[in-house]
């Protein structure tokens, strides 16, 4: 997890095994739809990531307090746990597509 000096823009980064495979999924979410991003990958044989699965910001962007430590009236929960929620939900996707 990181956040960028100006706190609207912060990223988490998680890494996962299925099988042989390692997955990673990284998530930023910047201060407008068109900073943000969420994306699923494997490592591949060439030690390169491939992508597997993303979801568009314009999905969630607008549910995600603008603060990655904390949260807002209109947003509760703070930008992090909002971030793990959709990367467990993109590791779930990426799993019945990545054999084991």
């Amino acid at each position: 997890m990181s956040t960028d000096p100006d706190r609207h823009r912060y990223t988490l980064v998680r890494f996962a095994r299925r099988g042989e495979h390692t997955i990673r999924v990284r998530i930023g979410r910047g201060s407008d739809e068109r900073q943000s991003f969420a994306v699923a990958e494997v490592l591949t044989a060439a030690r390169e990531w491939s992508w597997v699965v993303d979801n568009d910001p314009s999905n969630w962007h607008h549910s995600t307090s603008p603060y990655g430590d904390r949260g807002t009236n209109l947003h509760p929960m703070t930008g992090f746990d909002t971030l793990r929620r959709l990367a467990d939900a993109l590791a779930g996707q990426t799993a019945l597509i990545v054999p084991t």
